[in-house]
């Protein structure tokens, strides 16, 4: 089993209590839209982000990379999802 999990910890940190609500909602639709990545708020208010994948490669070097590179790909698509909840006038 070579199991490949990467992990973006404190995203957004300390979001405050009046945005949870938005936040969540935009939370939601990522999830939604990237639906083998894990997006949520742990116990101490901070957005995180998960990806695991399964692979039976030996070498599991390149498809880390590749990984990493798609974890990127997608925040860059995410973050703004979710500024726009939390600063939207």
């Amino acid at each position: 089993d070579n199991d490949i999990a990467v992990r973006v910890f404190g995203l957004i940190s300390q979001v405050k209590e009046p945005q949870k609500k938005k936040l969540l909602d935009a939370l939601n639709i990522c999830n939604s839209k990237f639906r083998f990545y894990k997006f949520y708020i742990d116990a101490n208010n901070d957005v995180n982000v998960e990806y695991d994948f399964l692979t039976e490669a030996n070498n599991i070097g390149p498809m880390a990379l590749e990984a990493l590179v798609r974890i990127s790909s997608i925040l860059d698509e995410a973050y703004p999802i979710m500024m726009k909840a939390l600063y939207k006038l």
